[in-house]
């Protein structure tokens, strides 16, 4: 007893703190933008290594697809991280020109690597995050008449590891399908999240011509404000970018709730049901409770899918996909927002039919390690809330069925 009432004390203290940066959070990163916008920033002077029109202009016309995608990076000056190496090869190899639009400034030798790959490289100031970069290059393409001239603009962003290997040759052939068959389509996004509100994530869209020459997409992009802060990038950015322009469009969305369940259920392995548990969130294991109640084995995966689609499935499925439908991509914070354990991921790296190239995998295993638990931001509320963290990680019981069987599971437990 005296345990939880400590344990009590202690989230409300975390939590109290927490309110305070909140406070802190806001008020700092309004005051940046009013002092940036004071001082005369603008989307062209926040490219700071200036970008040569008539080679931009010349590699967009050469391209016979005509197809750009500004990838968005920040990473050390003097390296590239293997992941983002692994997937701009990938979109070339659909028939993109990539934009690589870095936050901050890039080593000579960096840059250079970078265009050897195939990359046109394009530093900026470090402000207002990965919305604040696609609005100064989206602004900028549109500036110079070069917006009209591309069938389809992909945004994106190294928020993800691209796995590669043979997920990442079906991601490829995927999307070039999808691109290809433009004719029921104004745009592709990755994943849909229906978590609150329905938004397409962000860090990965790809928009038609019919989208980017419409009159809502530049207003939207006009009126962005490139704030420094997580909160107004999901809220102003992904939400508001769904609601103010994507909706008035049709969707082609590449993963979807009802492409794992028939995956899974036609993927062949001994032991599935215990295999499909075993990558379901640490926090929805649960959900075991609620597959073994079941008969059929097709009615157990439904359901524990139709539960966990409510929630922001870059998450919810995230190792479910990459398992079951090819998909190459992790997101960086699965683990520090609590969604994964480190067992979990160890045991997707150690697959090579996943990830082929080591690098990769060692890179992945790495940054984990980093970068920690949930729990590891305990005394640092701070940086709790700018990261988005909670103290507990993600939480999947914010809806009547998944708290039914989560009291299930408990008392089975506890029993």
């Amino acid at each position: 007893m005296i345990g939880k009432i400590k344990d009590l004390i202690k989230l409300s203290l975390f939590h109290l703190r927490r309110r305070y940066f909140i406070v802190e959070y806001n008020y700092t990163t309004y005051r940046e933008y009013i002092i940036h916008k004071l001082k005369g920033g603008t989307f062209e002077s926040r490219l700071r290594n200036g970008i040569c029109l008539r080679t931009l202009r010349d590699k967009i016309s050469i391209n016979k697809s005509k197809r750009l995608a500004i990838f968005v990076g920040f990473h050390n000056p003097n390296f590239i991280p293997e992941s983002n190496k692994e997937y701009v090869k990938a979109l070339i190899n659909c028939s993109f020109d990539v934009l690589y639009l870095h936050n901050g400034l890039l080593e000579k030798q960096t840059i250079e690597e970078l265009q050897n790959i195939g990359c046109y490289v394009i530093c900026r100031e470090n402000i207002g995050q990965d919305f604040g970069a696609w609005k100064d290059m989206i602004l900028y393409l549109s500036k110079y008449n070069l917006l009209h001239r591309i069938n389809w603009l992909l945004i994106c962003n190294d928020s993800n590891f691209f796995t590669g290997g043979l997920n990442g040759e079906a991601f490829q052939e995927r999307f070039k399908e999808r691109l290809e068959n433009q004719s029921d389509k104004d745009f592709i996004s990755l994943l849909c999240n229906y978590q609150m509100l329905l938004h397409h994530q962000s860090y990965f869209i790809c928009f038609s011509n019919n989208v980017t020459k419409s009159s809502r997409f530049l207003k939207y992009w006009k009126n962005y404000k490139v704030l420094g802060n997580r909160y107004h990038a999901i809220e102003k950015g992904e939400k508001e970018l769904s609601i103010s322009v994507l909706k008035y469009f049709r969707q082609s969305i590449l993963y979807t709730s009802i492409d794992l369940y028939e995956s899974v259920i036609n993927f062949k392995e001994n032991n599935k049901l215990d295999n499909f548990i075993s990558n379901l969130p640490i926090n929805a294991f649960y959900l075991e409770k609620c597959i073994n109640e079941s008969n059929s084995e097709k009615i157990a995966i439904i359901r524990a899918i139709s539960m966990l689609e409510k929630y922001n499935q870059s998450h919810a499925f995230g190792l479910l996909l990459m398992k079951y439908c090819n998909y190459p991509f992790l997101k960086r914070d699965v683990i520090l927002k609590g969604s994964f354990s480190m067992s979990q991921i160890s045991g997707i790296i150690s697959k090579n039919h996943i990830i082929s190239n080591r690098l990769i995998a060692e890179e992945m295993s790495a940054y984990f390690l980093r970068v920690g638990l949930p729990y590891s931001y305990w005394h640092s509320p701070k940086e709790a809330h700018r990261k988005g963290i909670e103290p507990h990680g993600e939480r999947y019981d914010a809806y009547p069925d998944s708290q039914t069987y989560m009291k299930k599971y408990m008392a089975k437990e506890l029993g």
